[in-house]
């Protein structure tokens, strides 16, 4: 490979030139499974522009107050650049629990030195994951790392092309030139400045043949094999578990993860079938309108009555390219009486009050509105009724969803609330206090 120092990073996966949706969530908290530098291992230029990858997994935390944004900070010779994911860094989503971000660093550092940078996940205010990485600073100013993975073999699709985006840093545009080998034919593009950060370029190309090829960048050159798309559509059930039981007939709710492919999905060729023995009971095709989430939880769901018994579940995409894929699973509709999970409360919150401490709240009037948000998770028999005790009384209001609005009539200064549910199946949650003070 020649000159490889102009080259930073180029990568066949295609990126959105711009700012993406919000990476948002509720009620889970963000586990890193895994965080890596590609572009660098031992030195950094000046400038540096990391591109980094991240693979994660959502953990249930059942907190009161949901996080909203996911923000990723840079400290390096004691300067910090905080980004906030989905807002104001590009990012790729390689998979349904992979992103591939860009983050330029603005400071200057010095050359000739070591430099240790850290990397820290935030949730709110709340830091959920650090890694510190040393790295040597070049004399250099040029960039000699190349991102090898998904350069070397690229999958195309049949029709329609798609122009494929290969990225790199340099301080000024370039021309490429891309030759398929064997072929005295030679073709020429100008690279693209991308928005926002500054020394990353981009190049799009469109592939309309099988083969290999040289590409030039500068002075800089690799070869790629491309061959018309292969793989099948990427998603995976998310609930329920293969062999798992639902303790509900009604409202069963089944989750997967938004498809991927390079070549996009035929939504005509889609479907969601369920069979109980010989007999299909649902067969749902295309599979499109169905409930659409944030890049941070890319999923659908769909909402069934079932009664009791055993199941099998088929979900099926096709891509463009006519790969198939399918994905199948078991589970049970159980009585709802078998049921041994409690339920539990999200949240409480008390409209047109004050927050004093945690479960007090100050409030101006004597009748009061409380929103109480809960669950008997994905699985349970399904919260039958609140009970709450106020002013020595007893109430108890049955329930249809997973929210409830409650008017509190207040007959002293100081007023403890408990609350507490009940299941389907019998259980009782544990009970919740607040006190309301007037």
């Amino acid at each position: 490979m020649k000159h490889k120092s102009l080259l930073l990073a180029i990568t066949t996966l295609t990126l959105t030139v711009g700012i993406t949706n919000s990476f948002s969530h509720l009620h889970s908290t963000f586990i890193i499974k895994e965080f890596k530098i590609l572009n660098y291992t031992n030195t950094i230029p000046t400038n540096p522009i990391f591109i980094a990858e991240i693979s994660y997994f959502l953990k249930e935390c059942g907190c009161i107050n949901p996080h909203n944004k996911v923000k990723l900070s840079i400290k390096a010779n004691h300067k910090t650049q905080t980004f906030t994911i989905g807002e104001d860094v590009l990012f790729n989503r390689l998979s349904q629990d992979k992103i591939k971000l860009f983050l330029p660093f603005p400071y200057t550092l010095p050359q000739g030195k070591n430099q240790t940078v850290s990397f820290t996940i935030f949730e709110g205010k709340k830091a959920t994951f650090k890694t510190n990485i040393s790295f040597q600073v070049s004399k250099n100013l040029q960039h000699p790392i190349i991102i090898s993975e998904g350069l070397r073999e690229i999958e195309i699709p049949r029709t329609p092309l798609r122009q494929i985006q290969f990225f790199f840093v340099y301080h000024s545009p370039c021309e490429a030139m891309i030759t398929k080998i064997g072929s005295k034919t030679t073709n020429f593009t100008i690279s693209q400045q991308v928005a926002r950060i500054k020394g990353l370029h981009f190049i799009e190309y469109n592939f309309s043949e099988e083969g290999e090829y040289l590409i030039k960048v500068g002075e800089s050159e690799f070869t790629s094999k491309v061959s018309f798309d292969k793989t099948p559509p990427t998603f995976k059930f998310i609930f329920p578990t293969n062999n798992s039981a639902f303790y509900r007939t009604n409202k069963i709710k089944l989750k997967w993860s938004d498809p991927m492919d390079i070549s996009d999905i035929d939504f005509s060729n889609s479907s969601l079938v369920i069979s109980k023995g010989k007999n299909v009971l649902t067969n749902i095709s295309p599979l499109i309108g169905l409930n659409r989430e944030s890049e941070r939880n890319p999923y659908e769901v769909v909402y069934l009555s079932l009664p009791e018994g055993d199941y099998e579940c088929s979900i099926r995409y096709k891509d463009t390219s006519c790969n198939l894929k399918n994905e199948e699973l078991k589970f049970r509709v159980s009585p709802s009486e078998l049921d041994r999970e409690k339920p539990f409360f999200r949240r409480i919150e008390v409209e047109n009050s004050v927050k004093v401490s945690e479960g007090k709240f100050r409030v101006k009037d004597s009748i009061v509105s409380v929103f109480v948000e809960f669950s008997d998770g994905e699985y349970g028999s399904g919260v039958k009724r609140i009970h709450y005790k106020l002013n020595g009384e007893l109430v108890s209001e049955d329930v249809f969803d997973e929210v409830k609005y409650l008017s509190l009539q207040l007959k002293n200064k100081v007023t403890k609330v408990a609350f507490w549910l009940e299941d389907l199946g019998g259980n009782f949650s544990e009970t919740n206090i607040i006190t309301l003070v007037k």
